[in-house]
């Protein structure tokens, strides 16, 4: 996903504003006050003057402009816009004096207001109406909405034309645009120049813009699967002034995608910190995509209920794609995705909690597991629309290259299941065909054709080939190649290899221990209780029936030992009967609120045990981890942030 270069998406300021004597005093004070970013009182100068002179060129133009920076409502703003366009246009335009200089702020800021609402057309019109009234042209800003527009022989005519002159803004819209064409265009290499020569026209400039040259930048190394660098032109993109593209992004889906759990915590959580950062016109940007982002770290902690309401929000709310090269389409298709892999989770999940039941709460469960439901329908056909173009389902197959599903190559096979396999078959060998300037992309490819040999039942085609494709990927991809092992493991299984199953399975469990709960799989394992009295006994029992696990002697081990007076301690086990992870499950006191009895707490150690066993280690504990959920409450804090300024302007 490229993002505009920062000048488009600034609306401009009043600068001098121009106007000399043409505008009254009170048009002036309004002016001087949103010159000098006083915002709330521009906003109540311009609403009195509105009162009284509802035309006014200043004041509209004012409102029009705290309309879109202070509240990110952007209709409003192309309203208020539009008035003083219009006021300006009847009564001044071609007249002497220096109130040009509002006329060509204005048609600069409903430009730039019509690229955010994806109004491409009007955007080049106004852009056009511009250059021919005022000097300089505004080149470069032409080059992004015909990209938009999927015209690309123009974009790049616009872009190459701004890279030329001498001006260091149209330059830099240039360098802009040139990455992001060249990204639209599938290309690995190509595009990593572009978008680093951009990064590196804007190091050297006095206004540069680095937090968007080196966020894309790092989008592109991933494109020539350079991890390293995409993490530190990530980095560089935080540490850079400027808020618009938001690094985080990038770092939480990086770390996360390597296995680092503790680390994708912390960059989701500074990923919301940012997002509280911008302005309300650019977090209406991201609010989406951040809270997919921290819906998939969530997922992968086991945190399945948090998790599906940030998704559900990221549906709700979808974000603009004006200022970015991402389609809606490949946005909503990604976050259906997603959300149909948490609600798999969860309902793993919830058979784990049924297994710790009695026998009366299990049988329950399961004649209520045989109702019918309808409630992943919409997310299908979601998808299914998304990937009906085939140049996205392509792109999707084609690992970091612009314009694919908004979904991580640790959830790409999902769309095997649900676009069909003969389907993605054929998208996989066109795939194969174009995409083959860096030989380690097919690996990915044989990722996929996994995924559709699991799928069609090839198992035996699995097991041999799965171990071979997992050690070939990146040692960045620990999610994907967790994936690929546990097909294998699975396959191995089927086809009676056990040894190679054991292999497998601990393989994909190092990477990523959550990795059979969000594929559904269990692990052949024996439960064997070393202490705990009665509570162990029971946890022991409770354990035996988990559907994590299916019991075979001679496999890994899921021991129970301690309690008492200390919390249980349960691990997980290899075969060679080696400490692979032990987990402590909270062991609630007999008191107020607790669990009143031996199996009641020991049922609580078991769900316990179970979430922590069969999650991705976040390095800090639940509460932590749940914390993430309640940090994306961004925009409802800067809400109260802006309610105490303007009791602070008030008060004496």
């Amino acid at each position: 996903m490229m993002v505009a270069c920062a000048l488009l998406t600034s609306l401009a300021l009043a600068q001098e504003g121009g106007g000399g004597g043409v505008w009254s005093p009170e048009e002036q004070a309004v002016l001087a006050a949103y010159d000098e970013h006083k915002l709330l009182t521009a906003r109540r100068l311009a609403e009195e003057l509105l009162t009284s002179n509802p035309a006014s060129i200043p004041g509209n133009y004012v409102m029009g402009s705290v309309d879109a920076e202070a509240e990110g409502n952007l209709a409003l703003a192309m309203r208020h816009f539009a008035l003083a366009r219009e006021r300006y246009e009847e009564t001044l335009l071609n007249t002497p004096g220096d109130h040009w200089k509002m006329h060509a702020n204005l048609l600069t800021s409903i430009a730039t207001l019509a690229g955010a609402m994806e109004q491409e057309r009007y955007q080049i019109q106004i852009l056009d109406y511009h250059d021919s009234l005022y000097d300089p042209n505004l080149t470069g800003e032409h080059a992004w909405p015909y990209m938009k527009l999927g015209e690309l022989d123009e974009a790049q005519r616009y872009a190459q034309l701004a890279i030329e002159t001498n001006d260091p803004w149209e330059m830099s819209a240039g360098h802009n645009a040139a990455c992001a064409i060249e990204s639209t265009l599938g290309t690995r290499s190509p595009s990593h120049a572009a978008c680093m020569a951009a990064l590196d026209f804007e190091r050297v400039q006095q206004d540069a813009d680095i937090n968007v040259a080196a966020f894309n930048a790092s989008l592109t190394a991933l494109s020539v699967f350079d991890f390293a660098q995409a993490e530190a032109l990530a980095k560089e993109s935080a540490e850079a002034p400027g808020a618009f593209a938001n690094p985080w992004l990038v770092l939480s889906d990086l770390y996360l995608t390597a296995g680092r759990g503790a680390e994708a915590v912390s960059a989701s959580q500074q990923l919301q910190r940012w997002r509280a950062r911008q302005p309300p016109r650019d977090r209406s940007h991201g609010r989406a995509q951040a809270d997919a982002g921290t819906a998939r770290v969530l997922l992968v902690a086991g945190e399945t209920e948090a998790g599906l309401r940030l998704a559900n929000r990221a549906l709700q709310f979808p974000d603009r794609m004006g200022n970015t090269s991402m389609k809606a389409e490949a946005a909503l298709g990604g976050h259906s995705l997603l959300r149909l892999a948490l609600r798999r989770a969860d309902d793993e999940r919830f058979a784990e909690e049924v297994a710790t039941r009695g026998w009366l709460g299990r049988v329950v469960a399961w004649f209520g597991s045989w109702l019918p439901t309808s409630r992943d329908w919409q997310d299908r056909a979601a998808v299914r629309t998304s990937l009906a173009d085939t140049d996205r389902l392509l792109l999707t197959l084609r690992p970091y290259l612009d314009g694919r599903l908004d979904a991580p190559t640790w959830l790409a096979g999902d769309i095997v299941d649900v676009v069909g396999a003969g389907v993605v078959q054929e998208a996989l060998n066109e795939a194969r065909g174009t995409d083959t300037e860096l030989p380690v992309v097919h690996a990915y490819f044989d990722a996929i054709q996994v995924e559709i040999d699991r799928s069609r039942g090839r198992w035996a085609s699995v097991a041999t080939r799965g171990p071979e494709v997992a050690a070939a990927l990146p040692t960045g991809e620990a999610l994907l190649r967790a994936r690929i092992f546990a097909w294998s493991a699975e396959a191995s299984w089927r086809q009676g290899d056990q040894d190679g199953a054991y292999v497998a399975w601990e393989q994909a469990l190092r990477l990523d221990p959550g990795v059979g709960r969000r594929l559904g799989l269990a692990l052949p394992a024996q439960v064997l209780v070393l202490g705990g009295g009665d509570q162990g006994a029971y946890v022991g029992d409770m354990l035996s029936r988990s559907p994590r696990l299916q019991m075979r002697s001679g496999g890994f081990q899921v021991t129970v030992d301690g309690g008492g007076q200390g919390p249980l301690e349960v691990c997980l086990r290899s075969p060679t009967g080696a400490v692979m992870r032990c987990v402590h499950p909270l062991l609630a006191p007999v008191e107020e609120g607790g669990p009143e009895s031996a199996w009641d707490r020991a049922r609580a150690s078991a769900i316990g045990a179970q979430r922590e066993l069969f999650a991705l280690p976040l390095g800090l504990d639940r509460n932590a981890a749940l914390s993430l959920e309640r940090t994306v409450n961004v925009d409802e804090e800067a809400a109260r942030a802006k309610l105490r300024g303007a009791m602070q302007t008030l008060m004496p």
